[in-house]
């Protein structure tokens, strides 16, 4: 696994996610190898099939969650700069509307 000891990225979670993708897409291929002429009996290459479409599924899965948790914490970033943004905003206007109730007084 030479993805795994260069360390391209600094984080240790993206590092992670792509060694794992290698050994899924290397998995998927070893089903695709019994799916060709290699394997003569067909009733094995048709259980292969549930193995290859568990791998799939995994692979997926995993990749959709992360993206799926990625944008949930984005979005939640987002947010609380909005909500931080609403407060200041709403402290400036009533901090200039006690400035023009002492200026009118």
């Amino acid at each position: 696994m030479y993805y795994a000891s260069t360390r391209p990225h600094e984080s240790k979670s993206r590092v992670r996610l792509e060694t794992f993708n290698e050994v899924m897409m290397m998995l998927a291929f070893y089903h695709m190898l019994m799916f060709s002429k290699f394997n003569l009996e067909p009733e094995t290459a048709f259980l292969m099939g549930y193995s290859m479409v568990t791998v799939t599924a995994i692979f997926t899965g995993v990749n959709m969650g992360l993206i799926g948790r990625s944008t949930y914490n984005k979005w939640i970033r987002r947010k609380a700069i909005l909500v931080k943004k609403m407060a200041k905003k709403e402290n400036t206007e009533q901090e200039s509307g006690s400035i023009l109730k002492n200026l009118m007084s």
